[in-house]
This record gives structure tokens, sequence and C-alpha cells, in this order.
């Protein structure tokens, strides 16, 4: 009885261990390599979206719903081969919330998720300025890195999260 319940507790372990491995290959149904039509196929709300500091709309979605927070999604593509190469996440700032605060709630709640589902970070870090702190958590994974970062300037309404998917580069380390 006591070899089952340990093979039980055992296989326990390994199956939240490969949960927590898992590679999403993308983002959501999104996945490395796709075109934007193919991406327009799976996300149908997509469109081209102003972002600032780009000379052209990026394909994205506006409003996208994750829990109780929206946070704007935009898609990276490939210059050469047109690919899915990367996923930007950024919360929006709701109309009805102290400046900074709809920020630091989208922050503890990607990091909450991003731990249950693929543990601790590989990475972090805190880089101090003379603007504020900006708190930076990396995971690797097999096809997928993941960047969460926070910005957390003195003044609170200059407060910004962001969370990156891109598509494992061969120089990132594990």
């Amino acid at each position: 009885m006591k070899l089952l319940a340990s093979m039980l507790v055992l296989s326990a372990i390994v199956a939240v261990a490969q949960d927590r491995s898992a590679d999403p290959g993308g983002w959501t149904k999104a996945k490395w390599g796709m075109l934007g039509p193919q991406i327009k196929e799976v996300f149908p709300e997509a469109k081209d979206i102003p972002v600032a500091g780009y000379s052209h709309p990026l394909l994205g979605l506006q409003h996208y719903q994750i829990g109780p927070i929206k946070y704007r999604i935009t898609f990276d593509f490939d210059k050469k081969a047109g690919g899915l190469i990367g996923v930007s996440l950024m919360a929006e700032e709701a109309a009805d919330t102290t400046l900074g605060v709809y920020a630091s709630a989208a922050k503890d709640a990607l990091l909450g998720a991003l731990r249950d589902k693929y543990g601790e970070p590989t990475s972090t870090q805190d880089t101090p300025d003379s603007l504020g702190v900006t708190h930076d958590w990396k995971w690797l994974l097999p096809q997928t890195a993941l960047d969460l970062t926070y910005v957390e300037a003195r003044e609170r309404k200059y407060r910004f999260t962001i969370l990156q998917y891109s598509k494992r580069e061969k120089s990132d380390q594990l």
C-alpha cells in the first residue's frame, strides 16, 4: 500500500513538473512562424493598431482581457521570412483607476500566473536609475523566452507592465 501511495505521489510530482516545463511555442493560438493572415484566422479581431515609437501600425489586439485586466497585444514578425517571432502584452490603464495602480495589478497577476505555469524565473533583475526601478523576470523554455518587465518610476503615474513572448534564439542560455 505504501509503495502504491509513493508511486501516486511521484507521478503527481512528475505531472506538475511536465506541466511547468510545457513550452507554448508562441502565445495562446499564435505560434512561431505564423504569418499575418494566419494570425488573423486564429484572432479574427486582430487589426492594425498605431503604436507609439513605430512609423507604421502593428498587427494586434486592443482591450484583450485576461482576468480583470485589459492588455494591448502586438505581434512581431521576422522582417525577412515574415513569420511570427514575438508577442507583446502591455497593460492598458483603465479610465477609472489611479494612475500606475493598473500596471502594478497587471504585474502581480502575470507574475503569479507565470510562476504557477512555468515555475520560478530563470533569472531576475532589479535595475535602479535616477527615474525609478525596472524589475525584470525571465523564463527560458526550449522554444520560447518570456520576459516580464515592470517599470516603477518614482512618480506613481509612470508605471508600466509589459510581457514579451519571443521565439528563443540559439544564443539564449538556459
